[in-house]
């Protein structure tokens, strides 16, 4: 039922901004791509629907409702009046716990010789006729934990109901996470974030997140680099950059890591992404301005998740205006983010809009191989995530 828990809760804290705001009620800069992203994707669904299954229509519009939500949660956190660095650690401490739960969980029972947790929810149990929306939503079924077999038995976790969800999750909440203990000044915590964090991370077997993190890392080190050693030497500058961008590319391209990464460790995989891929691409270019509204369904995996890449989804069902907005509202988030970096004026902003942008730009990278709108869990967590850009200073 979580679905229907996540989206009443954002109207009733909506309402409840309505009634008791006091003079107008702020709409966030923010907001504005996402409007129009939102306004792009709802008329091209309207336009096609008439040519679709009412199950298919149904299943398009729940992921619409993705971003919806989100739209009203950016509203909702510009017009609130909170600590809001407290009461976000709060929120994603707790998922945090849960989630370290879950990780211990699933390794005892690896280590027991059990393969395969899951249940029925409530929803496709008590709900008749939810099927396509059920599959599509990856709600008529809830895994906590199952052994991938592809190449090597490991223990893969499953956290709100499919892997790629749970990687999604770290990569933002455990930076931001990381990012706040400067703010609170508490050291403690941090060498066990980061350990849980590339642990559970490696156990969800989400090779486009590993990679992410992985790429971003090292973009990071390389500006740490520039910044701290190569700011008044241009020769310096030169040197490290052509390490970075030229001879550290061509030493990984050619050792076959990034082969092994995406294809040779998960073949099956890989092989049906690329298929998921060109099939997108084939029906981007048999509509290119509007998209085609709906998701088409794919027969090689159980659940109905489209191109298996954000990107390419929003490409495919949006066309090029949609796929414009949304990439100007990505955009939009990254200037916001680095306006607040360079404005730091300490050590303790500067060390949490650091971690800020690791999150957020390894999650922009991890959704080319995965659906941002897969799952309700993540519009809170992400637009959540966005009401930093919009508070003007931390306590």
């Amino acid at each position: 039922m979580d679905p229907v828990v996540y989206y009443l809760t954002t109207l009733v804290a909506f309402s409840f901004l309505i009634l008791k705001k006091k003079g107008k009620i702020l709409i966030p800069d923010l907001s504005l791509p996402l409007l129009f992203f939102i306004l792009s994707f709802g008329f091209s669904v309207f336009y096609h629907s008439p040519f679709f299954p009412i199950a298919k229509t149904f299943g398009a519009i729940y992921h619409l409702y993705w971003w919806i939500n989100g739209f009203i949660l950016l509203i909702i956190l510009r017009n609130i009046n909170v600590s809001f660095e407290k009461e976000v650690y709060k929120l994603y401490f707790f998922l945090f716990s849960i989630a370290l739960v879950i990780v211990l969980g699933s390794v005892s029972l690896f280590l027991a010789g059990i393969e395969r947790i899951e249940m029925q929810t409530l929803v496709a149990k008590y709900i008749p006729g939810w099927g396509l929306l059920a599959t599509a939503a990856g709600t008529d079924v809830f895994t906590m934990f199952r052994v991938d077999k592809m190449v090597i038995e490991l223990p893969r976790v499953y956290f709100m109901a499919h892997p790629l969800v749970f990687a999604n999750f770290l990569i933002l909440v455990c930076p931001i996470l990381l990012g706040i203990s400067y703010l609170k000044k508490t050291k403690s915590s941090r060498v066990f974030l980061l350990f849980f964090f590339v642990i559970s991370l490696f156990l969800t077997l989400s090779r486009v997140a590993i990679f992410s993190v992985i790429a971003i890392s090292i973009l990071g080190f390389y500006l740490w680099i520039i910044e701290n050693f190569c700011k008044f030497s241009r020769i310096r500058r030169i040197i490290v950059t052509t390490f970075f961008f030229v001879f550290l590319p061509l030493v990984i391209y050619f050792s076959g890591f990034l082969r092994v990464l995406f294809f040779k460790l998960r073949i099956n995989s890989a092989i049906s992404r690329l298929e998921q891929y060109k099939k997108a691409l084939e029906l981007f270019i048999a509509h290119p301005f509007i998209g085609t509204g709906l998701f088409y369904d794919d027969p090689t995996i159980r659940l109905k998740i489209g191109t298996h890449s954000t990107y390419m989804e929003i490409l495919m069902i949006t066309g090029l205006l949609g796929f414009i907005f949304f990439i100007m509202f990505l955009f939009l988030i990254i200037g916001k983010w680095w306006i607040r970096y360079r404005e730091s004026v300490n050590s303790r902003d500067k060390n949490f809009w650091r971690f800020y942008g690791f999150g957020m730009i390894s999650l922009f990278f991890s959704i080319a191989g995965s659906l941002m709108d897969f799952y309700p869990f993540l519009s809170v967590i992400f637009f959540v995530a966005l009401g930093f850009l919009m508070k003007p200073k931390f306590e």
